[in-house]
């Protein structure tokens, strides 16, 4: 399977908008549904740029603070993902094939529920979530587990009863009121993981390939995504030359990649675009399956201390690393997580610990959103500042515009554009830095609503709104560091 190719930097001509857009008309809404292909033939949540990894990954500490039983806590995911407009998710732990295949000399007696794997497949594609899933073969990688190159024919085996099992197509499918249709599988998480164990880069390949065997004898239109590159090593290092070796095999790859609030721009992108193109690869995808910044102030004896970040910063991050990334190249974009890890990994000074959409109010000095009485439980900015932007710049809802001529980094300032499908009405995302500035540009309204998307309660509320009027055919708008929602009304 070759996924949709995207494309970025366009400048759209009348006839093409024409064709994307259509003739239809529509309301505007805050819980939006995706249109998809315009005629049905595309499922909204195939076209998704937002994602969220690990939101059905357990929490025990929050689980058990709230009473939650497992379906409860699944319940309280999907509830979310709805709300956030959330049409992707990534798990990367659910097929560690020692565990749900015990014994390869007996390949059909598997065991479904020790990683969770059947009930929180089920619990993704339940009805009225509108959400595919990224699932991962994350196995083999260490030294206590079974290696799949020993076993190349029992390891391909497993991956297509995996594939078949849960690609929906009415054969052998896991039971479940509402199918389950997994489309996307990648073959490993993280480079390190895979080198930590001593495996070359040359045997990465061997196992790609039976997972990309064993899922297209199943499911012919399976979307294999590469390993995750991580920002700390250049892509000549293995990516480059791995890609290569699989060429015509990949549908997309991940680059993961973190940081603090001022590094808001993806390292390897740019480059990986420009690399996927030169080598007749332009319709292999980039994704990005982790991505985040902290609030608080993570750092611990076994963890570098990191700078403390407000519940703004964080939020700005989001918004600017999502909009510039999509302009630069990125298909699909991953935060992480949906709730905060609890001593991650046993540090209770882990990054990860306080990145999530929602807050547990615990480690890392944590700040409690506005509105709120204390950190559990509670709706950070940048849940609301997620929601927004896949609500109007998803490409399930608009059309990605790219880049805006105001745009000037020597200047310190950024826009982007975009056209919602259901009544032609443009969205522009802007944001400047350094001093504030007034950013002048065309509409086709007579008017527009600004909104702060930095400033917001745990509730939701947005307090800075306003409208502008239009004056020969342009707006004027002072823009600040809080990165702004423009839409023609």
């Amino acid at each position: 399977m070759k996924l949709k190719k995207t494309k970025y930097k366009v400048i759209f001509c009348l006839f093409l908008l024409s064709v994307m857009i259509g003739c239809s008309g529509g309301s505007d809404s805050s819980s939006q549904q995706g249109t998809g292909g315009g005629d049905g033939s595309v499922p909204a949540n195939e076209l998704s740029s937002f994602g969220i990894h690990g939101a059905y990954s357990p929490a025990p500490f929050f689980q058990q603070k709230k009473g939650f039983t497992d379906d409860e806590y699944l319940e309280w995911v999907s509830g979310h993902m709805q709300t956030i407009n959330a049409r992707f998710t990534r798990r990367n732990t659910l097929l560690i094939w020692d565990v749900v295949d015990p014994d390869p000399d007996n390949p059909d007696d598997y065991d479904w529920d020790s990683r969770g794997t059947d009930k929180t497949l089920i619990s993704i594609y339940k009805s009225g979530n509108d959400i595919h899933a990224l699932i991962g073969f994350d196995t083999g990688q260490q030294s206590d587990q079974r290696d799949p190159l020993d076993y190349p024919d029992k390891f391909r085996k497993f991956v297509q009863d995996v594939v078949e099992r849960y690609d929906g197509d009415g054969t052998g499918d896991v039971e479940a009121d509402s199918p389950v249709r997994v489309k996307y599988w990648q073959a490993g998480n993280e480079w390190p993981n895979w080198t930590e164990g001593g495996r070359t880069r040359q045997e990465y390949v061997q196992y790609y390939e039976l997972i990309e065997e064993g899922a297209h004898a199943a499911d012919p239109d399976a979307g294999i995504v590469l390993i995750s590159h991580m920002p700390a090593s250049s892509l000549d290092e293995w990516w480059e030359p791995t890609v290569l070796a699989l060429k015509g095999k990949i549908d997309a790859v991940d680059l993961h990649e973190w940081g603090d609030a001022i590094d808001w721009k993806m390292t390897h992108l740019e480059e990986a675009r420009a690399f996927l193109d030169a080598n007749g690869m332009s319709d292999v995808e980039i994704w990005t399956g982790e991505n985040a910044t902290h609030t608080g102030q993570p750092g611990s004896t076994t963890t570098a201390l990191r700078p403390y970040q407000t519940l703004e910063e964080q939020a700005r991050f989001l918004v600017k690393r999502i909009c510039w990334s999509r302009a630069n190249g990125l298909s699909r974009f991953f935060w992480s997580l949906l709730m905060d890890r609890y001593a991650f990994m046993g540090d209770t000074g882990s990054f990860f610990n306080s990145i999530g959409l929602i807050g547990d109010g615990e480690q890392n000095t944590e700040p409690v959103p506005e509105g709120a009485t204390d950190g559990f439980n509670a709706r950070r900015n940048i849940y609301w500042a997620y929601k927004l932007l896949a609500e109007k710049t998803d490409s399930t809802v608009a059309v990605q515009i790219g880049e805006m001529s105001l745009t000037d980094e020597n200047a310190n300032r950024w826009g982007y554009e975009y056209l919602l499908k259901a009544d032609s009405r443009r969205v522009f995302v802007l944001w400047t830095e350094g001093v504030r500035q007034d950013l002048t540009f065309s509409v086709t309204a007579d008017s527009v609503h600004v909104i702060d998307m930095i400033d917001v309660n745990e509730s939701g509320f947005f307090s800075e709104q306003f409208d502008v009027n239009a004056v020969g055919g342009e707006v004027t708008v002072s823009v600040g560091e809080n990165p702004l929602m423009v839409t023609e009304n």
